[in-house]
């Protein structure tokens, strides 16, 4: 995507940014998403804050990583499949990849 999405305020900026780049109108975008036509008007114009499934479906829609969005940092498909496998590790496997993780990051071999 773009750089610099940790320097926006927070989740919302950046996904209004995100609707900024792509181009379509508000109408179009709360559509394509599957909600409400006035959807996005309504979140740029009011203080309130969707439920994460809205947020998910417009992310989605706009091909925006969940990740970016809440933490402003850039991550690929493969970092999102690290994460995932990292997750799913138990502490034992945690432990030997960040040793070699750190390892290598040491210069050590």
């Amino acid at each position: 995507m773009v750089n610099g999405w940790h320097f926006m305020r927070n989740w919302k900026d950046r996904l209004l940014h995100a609707v900024e780049l792509d181009g379509r109108s508000d109408r179009a975008i709360s559509l394509a998403a599957g909600l409400g036509p006035n959807f996005l008007n309504q979140l740029r114009n009011s203080d309130k804050e969707p439920g994460i499934e809205h947020v998910h479906m417009l992310a989605r829609e706009l091909r925006l990583s969940m990740y970016t969005l809440f933490t402003g940092l850039e991550a690929t498909p493969e970092d999102e499949e690290f994460l995932a496998l990292w997750q799913a590790a138990t502490p034992i496997e945690r432990t030997a990849l960040k040793a070699l993780l750190l390892d290598r990051y040491d210069g050590r071999r």
